[in-house]
């Protein structure tokens, strides 16, 4: 049940703060959202504020930010790539407080917080891209975790207390950011380098193109979550 518990509030963290983001940027580009959703499924808790219904919805993992699509691609181009990218800016941000927040709760001086949490996210985001490079060569992932390895750590860290948690929450946070701004056309990164494409272009991509894109993406994350649960239950039960 510890596990269980730890794996949804992380969950509900981290999209908590990267959804955020996608509907601050959406609203400081005079976007309209529609939604704001936390958890998938059916709604079991609502309120509508202005234009856009807050949710909270059966499944506690996952989320989302609905926009008006019209508006989204009508807006300049710049607006769309900042729409996308707010979402993992805020993940990387909030972990990087986060991280050096608790250095400074632990007695820490403000410099040496800052220092120590570059250190550690430094060293996170360079393991992060060795397992991506990893995965594209074909050669293994080694120290990228999925959903299994994620319930088991998040859970160890609720047990041990609100420090270690927020430190569970803060990693996890960074790392989310750092997988969306892979240039994948279903992720954030993806769908910012298409908005930057076309600018360059100066045309819209075929829908042809788009969907091509879309069925690609999908399948390539289908497999990179296959490969790394694999790899989780390989360390569980090794």
């Amino acid at each position: 049940m510890i596990y269980l518990l730890g794996f949804v509030l992380t969950a509900l963290a981290v999209v908590g703060i990267h959804e955020a983001g996608h509907l601050v940027a959406a609203r400081l580009c005079g976007i309209p959202v529609k939604k704001f959703a936390l958890g998938l499924g059916p709604e079991i808790i609502g309120r509508q504020i202005g234009g856009t219904r807050y949710q909270m919805r059966a499944l506690p993992v996952g989320g989302l930010v609905d926009v008006d699509n019209e508006a989204l691609y009508a807006a300049a181009w710049w607006k769309r790539a900042a729409v996308f990218l707010a979402g993992p800016a805020v993940n990387i941000v909030a972990g990087f407080a986060a991280i050096a927040g608790l250095a400074i709760a632990y007695g820490h001086h403000l410099p040496a917080a800052l220092r120590m949490s570059g250190s550690v996210l430094g060293t996170i985001a360079t393991s992060f891209f060795s397992s991506i490079s990893q995965a594209v060569a074909g050669t293994g992932i080694t120290d990228l975790g999925g959903p299994v390895m994620l319930a088991k750590v998040a859970g160890d860290a609720v047990s041990l207390g609100a420090g270690n948690a927020i430190l569970m929450i803060a990693l996890v946070s960074f790392v989310v950011g750092l997988f969306n701004l892979l240039p994948l056309p279903l992720l954030d990164g993806g769908q910012a380098l298409i908005a930057i494409g076309e600018r360059v272009a100066g045309r819209r991509l075929p829908e042809s193109v788009a969907n091509w894109l879309t069925r690609a993406g999908i399948a390539m994350l289908i497999l990179l979550m296959l490969a790394v649960t694999y790899g989780d239950l390989v360390r569980l039960l090794a």
